[in-house]
Parts: C-alpha cells; structure tokens; sequence
C-alpha cells in the first residue's frame, strides 16, 4: 500500500527501504518479548494474570504447571484464587484436592474431592481419590462406600471392585473379598490385582490349591512378579510343602533381594529343621534391616537355643535379644523369652530368671498361657545354673 502511495516521490525506495526496517526491527523486539512469555506455562499464565483481572482460567492453568513442578503450596494458592473468582469450577477444587493429598494435607484434601463431587457428581477420578484418601485416614467403610459407588458409575472396570476386594481383605471379611475379586476377574481374565488378591483371599480361608493357581497364573502373565513368588511361597509354607515354599522365597530373591524376603525363606528352613540355614537368612534380613525387632528376636533365639554348638554364641544372642527388647520397648513377653535364653547361653543366669519371670508376668497379662508357661519351663533349668535347647 505505501509502495502505490508514493508512487510519485523522489527517493522513495530509500526512504521504504528505510521505514521497512524500522518496522521490521520493532517487530523483532516485540516478537522477542512476546516470545519470553511463551518460554513455559508458568510464564505465560503468570504474564496472563499481570495483563488481566480476575482470570480464573489463568489461575487455575497456573496452578497446573505448578503443580506439575511439585510445587503444591504455590499450586494450592492459585486454585484457591481460581475458586474465588469462580467458586462453581470442579476442576479447581479437584486438582487443589490432589496439591493437598501430595502435601500430606490429607483431611483438607477430603473437603476439596467433596467439594468436587458436590458440583460433578460423576467426578470418576475424584471419587476414587476420596476413597483412597479416606482409606489412608483409617476410614475403610467410607472408602468401600465410594468405591461401590464406582462400581455403579463403572460397571465394566474391574479396579474398583479390586479396590473394594483390597479392603474386605484388610477385614478380614476373605469371602466377601474372593467375591469382589472374582467378579473383577469376570470383567478382566488376566487383571493381575485381581488374581493376586483372590490369591490372597483364597489363601487366607485355607483353600491353598485354588490360591496358588491364581498366583501360578500371575507369573504366566508376568514372570518377574515378585510378589507373586512370595505369595506362592506362603501358600506352600501354609500347606507344609517346605520345599516348594523355598523354591519360590529363593525366586522372589533373584527378583527382589529385600528383608523381608530373607526372612520368609528363614522361616521355612527353620520349620525344615535347617537351623544353620535359617540364621544365614536371618542373617541377611538383620544386615539389610538392622532395627526390626522381630528378625533380631528371631536370630538371637537360634543364637541361644540352638542344639547345635557351633550356631550358638552367647554374646552375639545377648546383643541382638537387647536390641530387639529396646526397639519394642521390653513389652513383647516373646523377645522377653528370648533376652533370658540369650543370658543363660553367656552364663548370665541371674539375668536369664529376672528376665524370665517377666517374660512369664507379661505373658499372663496379655493372656498368651503358652508363652508364661515355657517361661516357666524354662526359670526351672535356670535355676539349675543349665540353659534352655531347642
């Protein structure tokens, strides 16, 4: 347009050429500005909330990156400006929920997923977060009430009725639970929550053989499942297939070399008998946990007890019999027993009977008659100056 409008002039082409380069080099300037707002969300939604007012949008956007970046208080404060501009948007109110729920403000959480629900009743992933939030609260009914809930709003997902499965197992309600697993397994065959957790139902009413078919499965599908050779290891321990049971400990220590793994496979050798195999894996559980109580309490009592000469060792089962006692603080009457077998092993037999008649005094309060009475057993060979063998 300006080329026809100085169609005439002397000197034009030096003077476009001129102007064109001035307009030019201040587009440039202001495309580079305008380029620096687009460098990242954070920096545009914070440029938009500077040239704009009462943008919830812009908050709620902000909020996002934000929280994206882990930054849940900064996130949490422009969902909250985001819902005072505009208190009738879920989606702020859901997603300050999940700032809440990743800061550990879990109750707070609870009200935000309410407060969703209130304006979106079939909010699926909000209902199932209050779930899981309630759940991690100790309010397991009203966790199972929003997951029946899911199963009403999605009839054709096996997950909430595996969710709900997870909390009948928690009960103890193991029927109810290999109802809902079964029917998430109905839905999806090969679901592996769903297998593991029928397994586990199955397992925990006795009926071994259907349980490790669920869990044999599990590994069909998937090979490197840990979990699933510790829970076929269980099942056969349960069962009194000891050789079956450390086969699979031993698998899912290939897989997953953790604590309590060691200790499982322990557990088996010594109800083989194989207590120079047993303190080699507790052994190892100690030397990966140092402080759990109960794999201490378990290797000094082979350290005390043993039949055996060269497994005992008097001063290592005092030491690791004390550590267990302090960790529980000395009221557990069965490490109490195992702290009295440890000091008579090192000859220690003053301590083995004060030791003892308070493992036997604790045990009675708490109403365990088998454990007062082995303490019993036990205060007659001290008092003989003899330690206890298994």
């Amino acid at each position: 347009g300006l080329a026809d409008l100085t169609a005439g002039w002397a000197g034009r082409n030096k003077v476009l050429t001129t102007a064109g380069a001035l307009a030019l080099g201040g587009c440039v300037v202001l495309t580079s500005r305008q380029l620096s707002y687009w460098e990242n969300s954070v920096a545009l939604f914070e440029h938009t909330i500077g040239v704009t007012e009462n943008n919830f949008l812009a908050h709620y956007n902000l909020g996002l990156a934000y929280g994206q970046q882990g930054k849940y208080e900064l996130a949490s404060s422009h969902f909250r400006t985001s819902l005072q501009i505009d208190p009738h948007q879920p989606e702020p109110h859901y997603n300050l929920g999940l700032s809440l729920m990743s800061s550990g403000k879990l109750a707070e959480a609870v009200n935000e997923y309410q407060a969703t629900l209130e304006l979106d009743p079939n909010h699926l992933l909000a209902r199932n977060n209050l779930a899981v939030t309630l759940l991690l609260l100790g309010k397991p009914d009203e966790a199972a009430a929003h997951f029946a809930e899911l199963v009403r709003l999605e009839p054709g997902s096996p997950n909430p009725l595996c969710s709900l499965g997870g909390i009948l197992l928690r009960q103890s309600k193991f029927a109810d639970a290999e109802t809902r697993f079964a029917e998430a397994l109905a839905l999806r065959p090969d679901f592996i929550p769903a297998l593991t957790g029928l397994g586990q139902a199955l397992t925990a009413q006795g009926k071994l053989a259907a349980a490790q078919a669920q869990f044999r499965e599990v590994l069909r599908l998937c090979p490197t499942n840990a979990a699933a050779y510790k829970d076929l290891g269980l099942s056969y321990a349960q069962q009194g297939k000891l050789e079956e049971a450390v086969r699979e400990f031993q698998a899912q220590l290939r897989l997953q070399p953790d604590p309590q793994a060691w200790y499982n496979l322990a557990l088996a050798r010594v109800m083989q008998g194989n207590l120079k195999e047993a303190a080699a894996n507790y052994e190892q559980a100690v030397k990966m946990h140092p402080d759990w109580p109960i794999a201490l309490n378990d290797l000094a009592w082979i350290r005390a007890t043993a039949p055996d000469a060269e497994l005992r060792n008097g001063l290592e089962a005092v030491r690791l019999a004390e550590r267990a006692c302090e960790l529980s603080g000395g009221k557990e009457a069965r490490f109490l027993g195992t702290l009295d077998a440890a000091y008579a092993e090192a000859g220690r037999f003053d301590k083995a009977i004060t030791t003892a008649e308070k493992a036997r005094e604790l045990a009675l309060t708490v109403g365990d008659k088998e454990i007062a009475a082995a303490a019993g057993q036990r205060l007659t060979l001290y008092h003989k100056q003899q330690p206890y063998r298994q």
